[in-house]
């Protein structure tokens, strides 16, 4: 287990953030842009919490990613649009009284440790030896992300149904997320979309 740390809650309606991923979105509710501003003024963290519908986040003892935002631009229109970096799969470990019309929640990061062998078979291994490959042809030097993030890649760009990858964000075991991972084979595909995108996100990064 990680450190823990102290951060709002943000809701993300039927999406879900992984560890390395960058997501941009436009913020437009008032309660919403108070979560941006005072994260501005503090760390710059939230805790990227993914729900099914408006206002279904009750889960007190739900998972989280650690998001660090790294700009925020204003819209024509009085909105907000969000960069924010996927750094770390959390758990939520006890709701903070803050006197905030939001939640601010105790996290404890989800640490995985480094792995230097591939998946032992399948489409999996396929999969990781396709990002390995894709990442380092991306950029001369060392890869400074870690050696699971891989794994987090495959979770974001596998087009599977939106409660499983929710599964995926909350397990804590990293060989039962292999094993819930192992049963979409099927959706598997070397998609343009990841070889286009992948040697982007490691340069911006």
């Amino acid at each position: 287990m990680g450190a823990h740390k102290q951060v709002p809650l943000f809701p993300l309606l039927r999406k879900v953030l992984f560890p390395g991923i960058p997501f941009h979105c436009a913020v437009v509710h008032p309660l919403e842009q108070d979560i941006v501003f005072d994260s501005i003024r503090g760390r710059k963290f939230l805790g990227v919490f993914p729900v099914g519908s408006p206002g279904g986040f009750q889960d007190p003892n739900g998972a989280v990613c650690l998001a660090r935002i790294r700009r925020v631009h204003s819209l024509p229109d009085g909105g907000l649009l969000l960069d924010l970096l996927g750094i770390a799969r959390a758990q939520i470990r006890a709701e903070l009284p803050r006197g905030k019309p939001y939640r601010c929640v105790q996290i404890e990061v989800l640490t995985v440790p480094y792995q230097h062998a591939s998946p032992p078979e399948g489409w999996l291994f396929e999969a990781h030896q396709t990002i390995c490959s894709l990442r380092e042809q991306s950029k001369a030097g060392p890869d400074p992300f870690p050696g699971s993030l891989w794994f987090d890649m495959v979770c974001h760009f596998l087009p599977i149904p939106f409660d499983a990858k929710v599964q995926l964000l909350r397990e804590r075991c990293q060989q039962r997320r292999y094993q819930m991972l192992a049963s979409y084979g099927p959706y598997w595909k070397k998609e343009k979309l990841m070889r286009k995108y992948l040697p982007c996100l490691y340069c911006c990064n």
